[in-house]
């Protein structure tokens, strides 16, 4: 079955002559997706294989249609470019009887609204419709100035309406035309004496059936039946027949078993019925008590029928439904209700037990429904479906599978019940470990289904299968395509917003998994769990962008609002301990790592992840030896895996900064002979070897080692060093240039393909700049702005490297710049500033702060910056100019973002007063510096320091 065209980011797109075509002639049922329609799938096969035989016999045609309501079945004539003309015509009547006794309502039914729905559609072609609000037969015949040829009645659900309507049609058809009705196995007494008036006035007519309900009688020379498409339906005509037999089938057990009731029975059914009518239209209260009636007649299943009904109206309380039924009780199980539809209700009670887990009870229904064997093919299929979601849950899943099977069977490829079970039965096979059996059936439902809630929940649920292998990048385009979908509820998209968001995190893309993850926040609850996992997905991305102020705000109010899952909470305090740990606040890191040992087993995986973060603080600390005691311990509980490579690899790491050469080698090569599955961690213990066997003098061995570690490593730094030293061992300096510009090349070589994202190639900027390999960063740099886009961070080494001459020809890249505001050259121009000054520039990095200066004046952090390089040259006038231009902002509104540079510039000023002598304004710009940033520790020091000097000295 063909689709609507899409782009290149999965958005639909307008359809044009040349797609309209090959979905009509496909029959394709996505131009009926826009507008819903009360339609079966069987009847909009149908219909288009109708419009399809006409549009071939006449070019242009006009179509009419009795009953629009939101304007459904008008959608493919209006997409449709042989259509010139449309009539639409409908009384707008918010209810109208109907033959099966009850009447239908319309709410809100007004030609206004269908009109606003069809712009949606095709806004240019609105115009070519023509509406009238009112029954057909007052209309006045003249001013349908365009004999349609195909007409489509769908109007009141009465013979006598019917019969109206045709007349109206066939007066103003054309001589070769078609009438085409709907729900012909409502009004088929209405068609019978319709054929009957045809046959005693002689009229050549052909009349027959196609799926599902739709009824067609062909005029004169327009012999469509003869259509390929619509001849194929007619030879298996089966399908409408015994369909519409079958919705006749409650009527006949109702006439059956009717003499055998009380009027009081009677009077229950009839109050039950109307109470349904009057929820469908919207009248809440009068349905209530109707409802209320049948609860009074005091049957136990009557009863909760009648609640299950009620709740549903009144915007699926389940609560209250939970309530109603519990307190009922158990259902007797002779219990049979006293009305019919008998089946329909019952499984609609089923349904609503399973939804409160009362699972037993709702397959006892299920059963006794089963073994009455009186229903039509189409309630066999419902009853299969909803008796497989059953068992399923309660884990017999051989039942379930076989009722899967048996509504996947006897569907249709694109019947919605035929998809759930196929994803039902997936799920079955991905549970009993059969992921590529359930993978595949995945598949089928997502090549069939685009939109609704089952193609958002397929592709959510083939994305975490792919994610879960490793295949971050699949798994992507499937979350992506989510919202494509248009799910009916928020959930599906927030979901897949959230699983996007770490799929994006484990691409080593922060800045768009940061995007999808605040787009699941607005979806969930702050205090639900999805929404505590986004959030805390955020702070970790901002946190690996170096923003660790922003993480740690969000950690914190996450903190206050104490998690219930013990899962988010075992997280939160990892995560937090590890920003903790990158902001300094070494001791408050080292407590959210501790609650996690102590909360976890010692073999649990967050357990063994915060005791390595504990010992890696315990270095920072200089504490080696309770560090090596920490990881010797996490070693010991296990025998193979990722978490011994790692743990051995760290001890490896303590052993090595401790020169104890011959040790670390033993544990590096313990770490790589521990099985892992991460490429990474074996190839960093090869690194470990090989530079303990640099130093243990045995070259020959160190080089196997490093060629090893190159061909697992894909991290930049760690390559670097691997490079490096490599190049180094052989070649000397001149072979260590070469070796970097081999691997400049490899990075631009797989930015190429898409396998290297900005994270790495800045990474691999930052590992050739550490390195001090100025020209090959600038020269890498440079290349990869061909490939992919470079953001502000690529800005900063651009602006430092062609300051310093490093980058030249640089007009390719920098081009844009002038077009930036002010304030964002400013922020590059400082940020390229900091660069120098950390390469050693302090002469170019004072030009480039200079001109952040010249665009953004009285700026405090780069006035600081200028101060501290003034201070550094000891050009101690103007320094103290620009520290105290800074301290100008010190009650700005701004002062929490520029807190720093403030705190700062007092310390400094301190540090040039009390070279000064002047002790007293020393101390006032340290208790200043203290109050704005209370840890300053040069400034703790420094204020002890003349406190104790300036102390009287007492005999």
């Amino acid at each position: 079955m063909s689709r609507s065209p899409v782009n290149m980011w999965g958005i639909k797109m307008k359809i044009n002559t040349e797609q309209f075509e090959t979905m009509i002639s496909s029959l394709d049922l996505e131009l009926f997706n826009k507008i819903h329609s009360s339609t079966t799938a069987g009847d909009k096969r149908s219909l288009l294989a109708v419009q399809n035989a006409i549009r071939a016999l006449k070019r242009p045609y006009t179509y009419l249609e009795i009953g629009s309501h939101l304007g459904g079945t008008i959608q493919p004539h209006l997409l449709d470019p042989r259509c010139s003309k449309i009539y639409s015509i409908d009384k707008r009547p918010p209810k109208q009887p109907d033959e099966r006794g009850q009447d239908d309502y319309y709410p809100g039914n007004s030609t206004e609204r269908m009109l606003n729905a069809l712009k949606q559609v095709s806004p240019e072609n609105v115009n070519s419709i023509v509406c009238f609000d009112d029954d057909a037969s007052n209309i006045d015949r003249n001013k349908i100035a365009d004999r349609p040829d195909f007409c489509f009645i769908d109007g009141e659900h009465t013979d006598e309406a019917v019969i109206s309507d045709f007349d109206f049609c066939s007066a103003v058809l054309n001589d070769a035309g078609v009438i085409v009705f709907h729900d012909s196995n409502i009004i088929f007494n209405g068609l019978s004496h319709i054929i009957r008036k045809l046959r005693k006035r002689g009229t050549p007519f052909s009349a027959y059936n196609v799926p599902d309900h739709i009824f067609v009688i062909e005029f004169g020379a327009c012999a469509i039946h003869k259509d390929d498409r619509l001849s194929e339906l007619l030879v298996n005509n089966h399908i409408g027949y015994l369909g519409g037999l079958g919705s006749l089938l409650p009527y006949r057990e109702f006439a059956v078993e009717i003499g055998s009731r009380s009027n009081k029975s009677l009077v229950c059914e009839l109050e039950f019925m109307q109470g349904l009518a009057k929820a469908s239209c919207g009248s809440l209260k009068e349905s209530a008590s109707h409802f209320m009636a049948v609860v009074r007649a005091g049957k136990p299943v009557e009863l909760k029928i009648a609640a299950e009904a009620f709740a549903d109206e009144m915007a699926g309380d389940n609560k209250q439904l939970g309530k109603i039924i519990k307190s009922l009780g158990p259902i007797p199980k002779s219990a049979s209700l006293g009305f019919e539809p008998r089946h329909s209700f019952h499984l609609r009670l089923a349904n609503c037990l399973s939804s409160l887990d009362r699972n037993r009870e709702a397959l006892e229904i299920i059963n006794s429904i089963e073994k009455s064997k009186r229903f039509s093919p189409e309630f066999e299929i419902d009853l299969a479906f909803q008796a497989g979601r059953i068992y399923h849950k309660l884990g017999r899943l051989r039942q379930a599978a076989n009722r899967f099977r048996l509504v996947i069977d006897r569907s249709l490829a694109d019947d919605p019940n035929a998809g759930w079970a196929r994803y039902s039965l997936a799920e079955m096979l991905l549970s009993r470990g059969k992921v590529d059996a359930g993978l595949a059936q995945l598949h089928i439902v997502a090549s069939t289904f685009t939109k609704g809630d089952l193609a958002a929940a397929t592709r959510l649920k083939i994305g975490a299968i792919l994610a879960g292998r490793g295949k971050h990048q699949e798994a992507l385009v499937q979350f992506e395509s989510v919202q494509d979908a248009k799910p009916s509820t928020q959930r599906l998209e927030g979901e897949a917003f959230l699983n996007a968001g770490m799929s994006c995190k484990a691409l080593g893309e922060p800045e768009k998994a940061i995007d999808n993850l605040h787009k699941a926040q607005t979806v969930f609850p702050a205090r639900s769990e999805q929404g505590m996992w986004a959030a805390l997905h955020s702070a970790v991305c901002l946190a690996a962008l170096g923003k660790d102020a922003e993480a740690m705000i969000i950690v914190k109010r996450l903190e206050r609002l104490r998690p219930r899952s013990a899962k988010v909470s075992k997280a939160l305090a990892l995560h937090s301990g590890g920003i903790l740990q990158k902001l300094g606040r070494l001791r408050a890191a080292a407590a959210r790592f501790r609650k996690v040992i102590d909360q976890c087993p010692a073999d649990d995986p967050s357990a063994v992840w915060a005791s390595q973060s504990l010992a890696t603080i315990l270095l920072q600390q200089g504490k080696r030896d309770e560090a090596l005691r920490w990881l010797k311990e996490i070693a010991g509980a296990f025998s193979e895996g990722d978490l011994l490579g790692s743990a051995r690899a760290r001890i490896g790491s303590i052993l090595f900064e401790k020169q104890d050469f011959r040790g670390a080698l033993d544990e590096f090569r313990l770490a790589a002979e521990a099985k892992s599955k991460d490429k990474q961690l074996t190839g960093w213990a090869f690194l470990g070897m090989a530079e303990c066997l640099k130093n243990l003098g045995r070259a020959e061995e160190a080089l196997r080692y490093f060629a090893k570690s190159q061909r697992l490593l894909s991290d930049p730094v760690m390559l670097v060093s691997s490079v490096w030293e490599h190049a180094h061992l052989t070649q000397g300096a001149e072979g260590g240039t070469r070796a970097m510009s081999a691997f400049s090349r490899r990075i631009v070589s797989l930015a190429k393909r898409g396998r290297c994202s900005r994270e790495l190639s800045l990474k691999a900027i930052m590992a050739l700049h550490s390195k001090k390999a100025f020209d090959e960063a600038a020269s890498l740099l440079k290349s990869l702005a061909k490939v992919i886009d470079l953001d502000e961070r690529f800005w900063q080494y651009a602006l430092a490297y062609k300051s310093k001459g490093f980058l030249t020809g640089t007009e390719d890249i920098m081009s844009s710049l002038e077009f930036l505001p002010p304030s964002e050259q400013a922020e590059w121009h400082l940020s390229a500033g900091s660069l120098l000054l950390d390469m050693g520039y302090d002469r170019d990095a004072e030009d480039e702060v200079r001109s952040a200066l010249q665009l953004r004046q009285d700026w405090p952090q780069a006035n600081y910056v200028l101060g501290s390089i003034l201070e550094m040259r000891r050009d101690f006038g103007e320094a103290k100019a620009r520290f105290e231009a800074v301290l100008e902002h010190e009650g700005s509104i701004e002062r929490e973002l520029w807190r720093r540079a403030i705190g700062g510039a007092h310390y400094h000023l301190a540090c040039m007063s009390e070279q000064s002598g002047d002790v007293e304004k020393a101390l006032q710009h340290l208790k200043a510096c203290l109050e704005i940033i209370p840890k300053h520790r040069k400034a703790m020091k420094l204020k002890l320091s003349l406190i104790s000097t300036a102390a009287p000295v007492t005999g």
